[in-house]
């Protein structure tokens, strides 16, 4: 029996992605450091070139199957439409998601939550008598 390489399905049930599912590949070890290297380079690094590059890999490396649509009909998913049809929110949560579970790699950019609650505030300490 052959080893087949893993996929993950991201399925969206609320905000801007409902209704989407994207299929993605685990990367390879070559991969997973070229992805190391690229999100460290989009964090670190100037200008939107970096972040570009990224969101371009993992869509090159793991992008296997979307049920993404426009105006006319399914759109292909490979590294173009990825960066030419997601909006920044989306690409941005996509490429998030797919680096933590992926191997726990950063993100390159913050997301906002999507939960509009703040979690409580921890109790102060009370200090120890001796």
């Amino acid at each position: 029996m052959a080893y087949h390489v893993p996929t993950t399905e991201f399925e969206f049930e609320d905000g801007e992605l409902k209704g989407l599912v994207v299929e993605f590949r685990h990367p390879s070890l070559d991969d997973y450091f070229d992805l190391v290297e690229a999100a460290t380079a989009a964090t670190e690094g100037d200008g939107l070139e970096p972040v570009r590059d990224l969101f371009r890999k993992v869509a090159a490396v793991g992008l296997v199957s979307w049920n993404l649509e426009n105006g006319s009909g399914p759109v292909p998913a490979t590294p173009e439409n990825f960066t030419r049809h997601l909006t920044p929110l989306a690409g941005m949560v996509l490429v998030n998601r797919y680096l933590s579970e992926m191997g726990g790699l950063p993100g390159p950019l913050a997301v906002p939550s999507g939960a509009g609650t703040t979690s409580a505030k921890p109790p102060a300490k009370k200090p120890r008598s001796r």
